[in-house]
């Protein structure tokens, strides 16, 4: 009876303790919801500042193997320079990647036996406009046409892409700062023929995508891939696996879009301790590859220089192997 009688007691307390704790469990389950879908709503907001690292032009090259040139697109100028532009050596076109500034690679690529394009991406350098994803995919794609027509191995009926280019008159009013931007023939004022020469595309992490995209185009007869990947998405999905991404994602560049339009020729290089593009992301890349690429790993972190003897040895010779490409 007495045991009856407390637990009849007892009832209403235990009641309420259980309401307390139903009470609770649903504020905690209310407040992590708000705060998961706070951090999503952050993610997408705030993606172009988790991406995009544009860098402000960090001075003007100079010297005899360094012009400036410009490539329109609709109201917006891009901006970078040619380097070695009377070499006889293949066309090499380089996408830098997402916190890359290029004019400081001039004198880099200046000894390469290349004819090199740096343009820097729109809202890097003294380019026009803000970086976004497909604006970046466009721009290359544009880039690739204008310069391939300018100085690759299109033929006389390529030169007309070649319009979206910078290409003051002799007797025009120069450039500020002393620029000679790129030159015409004496007499026609419009571009000189192509030469024949392979055309060469080099990408660096961000710029590793973007190279892949613009290597659909047909002109293209070589690949250099510093770092690649598959996606934004996949390498974001891997870093926020608790976050649905791939909802959320406004700014993805898909690299195997391009996997059944790429050239035959890739040179793929990686390092083995890189954070930032996963050694197993580039990998994953590679394996999608419908033609074996030659593929150098190396140690090092992310951002190794490219004079790095491993990756620069790689390059120069995959360069010196395409020399005969259009004759093959």
């Amino acid at each position: 009876m007495l045991s009856g009688d407390n637990n009849e007691q007892n009832e209403p307390w235990v009641r309420a303790a259980n309401g307390t704790s139903m009470e609770t469990l649903l504020r905690l389950a209310i407040t992590i919801a708000a705060a998961y879908a706070g951090l999503c709503l952050l993610l997408y907001l705030l993606q172009e500042r988790m991406i995009f690292f544009p860098r402000p032009l960090a001075g003007n090259p100079e010297g005899p193997h360094v012009r400036p040139a410009n490539v329109q697109r609709g109201e917006m100028t891009l901006r970078g320079w040619i380097v070695n532009g009377d070499s006889g050596g293949p066309l090499l076109i380089y996408f830098g990647g997402n916190a890359e500034e290029l004019s400081g690679l001039v004198s880099t690529f200046a000894k390469l036996e290349a004819v090199t394009v740096l343009m820097n991406y729109r809202g890097y350098g003294a380019s026009d406009g803000k970086p976004a994803a497909a604006d970046l995919i466009e721009d290359a794609a544009a880039v690739v046409e204008a310069m391939a027509g300018r100085f690759g191995g299109l033929g006389l009926e390529a030169t007309k892409s070649a319009q979206g280019v910078e290409l003051p008159s002799e007797n025009a009013q120069a450039p500020p700062s002393g620029e000679q931007g790129l030159e015409l023939d004496r007499g026609s004022g419009q571009p000189a023929q192509a030469k024949a020469r392979p055309v060469i595309l080099f990408g660096r992490s961000l710029g590793s995508g973007i190279a892949a995209l613009a290597a659909r185009n047909p002109a293209v007869d070589g690949l250099i891939l510093l770092s690649p990947y598959r996606s934004i998405a996949d390498i974001a999905a891997q870093r926020f696996s608790f976050m649905p991404v791939r909802w959320l994602l406004r700014h993805n560049i898909d690299a195997t879009l391009a996997l059944d339009a790429l050239p035959q020729r890739v040179l793929a290089l990686y390092a083995l301790g890189d954070r930032v593009v996963p050694t197993q992301e580039s990998q994953a890349f590679l394996s999608l590859l419908k033609t074996a690429p030659q593929i150098v790993e190396f140690q090092g972190a992310h951002g190794i220089p490219l004079e790095t003897p491993a990756v620069w040895a790689a390059i120069t010779a995959f360069l010196r192997g395409t020399e005969d490409v259009r004759d093959a």
